[in-house]
């Protein structure tokens, strides 16, 4: 909880709308979450910064400048589409879009705060979570993912350190708009990779770079509800070239020291699938959780 504390303003922003405080929510590899606040109302948001510098720095290093100004362009274009679609979708287990402000320097992204941090915290703090404890959370986490994908939005990045809780209740962050900034600054800089972050919930197609839809997020929540039953994701390695293989070719294995009922087990089981031809859809997955 804030209520109480007092946060020194780093900057305010948006016509003196808004106040960004120097507490880091988190950091990735192209932005900086901030607490923020909104002057009029006192209320707390989410404000994820994205640095122009970084885009226009990358511009630059694009010799041909029909190029580089093609790329600016679809840079407006995309970002302008994503305001239009992010701030449309209303659900309660979806982070709420707020608001977007940009200065000379930056691009703001306002977005609903939830003060009761992270699933990856959860997860850490609690070790593992018993199914009872974790079977309300995955519902809601399921029921966020089948709104995205009525709304054509593949998440591509799922993960417990996207999922925040507020008041017991999950929500999906870090799509849409924000997500697609990240991945047009990836772009513009011939980063090859195929992923921005950890590859630990990323399906074979994704890790493969292979062709892939919505049921590429399925494989994320199945990585993601076999840690919050397991306390750790089900393939992991160091290096990311052997992570790569066991994903793409080794069956999930449940340990033997954690109860888990056998049909929790099918469900992740299906939802790990390694074809997408196999896998279980979002839709069948929140029909098999109404049944159980």
């Amino acid at each position: 909880m804030i209520q109480n504390q007092n946060y020194e303003v780093h900057k305010i922003v948006g016509k003196k709308k808004y106040e960004i405080l120097v507490r880091v929510l988190g950091q990735g590899q192209y932005a900086k979450t901030y607490l923020a606040r909104n002057i009029q109302t006192q209320q707390y948001l989410a404000c994820k910064v994205i640095s122009k510098e970084q885009i226009v720095h990358q511009l630059n290093q694009i010799e041909n400048r029909e190029v580089a100004e093609r790329k600016k362009q679809k840079i407006t274009e995309r970002l302008q589409n994503e305001v239009d679609n992010t701030s449309k979708m209303s659900h309660p287990h979806i982070v709420k879009f707020e608001d977007l402000v940009e200065s000379p320097n930056n691009i703001y992204f306002f977005m609903e705060y939830c003060s009761g941090g992270t699933l990856e915290k959860l997860i850490q703090n609690r070790k593992r979570l018993s199914q009872a404890d974790a079977l309300p959370y995955f519902k809601q986490l399921a029921l966020g993912c089948g709104y995205l994908y009525e709304k054509n939005v593949i998440h591509r990045d799922l993960k417990p350190s996207n999922v925040l809780l507020q008041d017991n209740v999950i929500k999906i962050a870090d799509f849409g708009l924000s997500k697609a900034m990240e991945e047009q600054i990836k772009e513009i800089a011939n980063d090859n990779t195929p992923w921005i972050g950890t590859p630990l919930y990323m399906s074979p197609q994704v890790i493969g770079q292979e062709q892939y839809s919505i049921k590429s997020d399925v494989w994320s929540l199945g990585c993601i509800f076999y840690e919050m039953l397991c306390g750790r994701t089900p393939y992991y390695h160091e290096k990311v070239q052997y992570l790569q293989l066991m994903i793409q070719n080794e069956n999930v294995q449940f340990p033997n020291d954690v109860q888990i009922s056998e049909n929790m087990k099918k469900l992740i089981t299906m939802m790990l699938a390694k074809t997408e031809n196999a896998r279980i859809s979002i839709v069948q997955v929140i029909e098999y959780l109404e049944q159980v």
